[in-house]
């Protein structure tokens, strides 16, 4: 029996924009670390599994520093 699992990259999405909040992340570098380690992170507790294309979900989020960087200029 196969697991269902709904991944929602917009929702990964603002659960790193909260952290990145938290943590005070506010260059590029450092986002681009935080997304690997978040993503990584949900890989080892059983979040995401292998079989789904880890490197395109980073890459993904990767993408959205520039929705990242425009959040910090509204706060």
């Amino acid at each position: 029996m196969t697991e269902n699992i709904t991944f929602d990259l917009n929702q990964l999405y603002s659960q790193i924009k909260e952290q990145g909040e938290r943590e005070g992340v506010t260059d590029a570098e450092g986002y681009l670390s935080l997304v690997e380690d978040v993503v990584n992170e949900k890989v080892d507790v059983g979040e995401l599994h292998s079989d789904q294309n880890i490197e395109q979900i980073i890459e993904d989020l990767r993408t959205k520093w520039t929705d990242y960087e425009k959040n910090l200029k509204i706060h």
